[in-house]
């Protein structure tokens, strides 16, 4: 038995919205892969970029501390 109109445009509408789902999860998915992926990068270089100023920070503390107790030339 031949399938309706009806059906075949039922079966096309059906497939037709499944594949935009996919297609729109898949980008929902993708730009959320890519907006996690560009944040933890960002938040990863902020905090070195921190840990190495506080270091060279806490290295010319050590050395001003190291200077003032050195005995000063009069």
């Amino acid at each position: 038995m031949e399938k309706t109109v009806d059906e075949k445009v039922g079966e096309t509408v059906e497939k037709t919205v499944d594949e935009k789902v996919g297609e729109t999860v898949e980008k929902t998915v993708d730009e959320k892969v890519g907006e996690t992926v560009e944040k933890t990068v960002e938040e990863t270089v902020e905090k070195t970029v921190e840990e190495q100023m506080a270091a060279k920070s806490a290295d010319g503390d050590a050395d001003e501390a190291t200077e003032d107790d050195e005995p000063e030339d009069r």
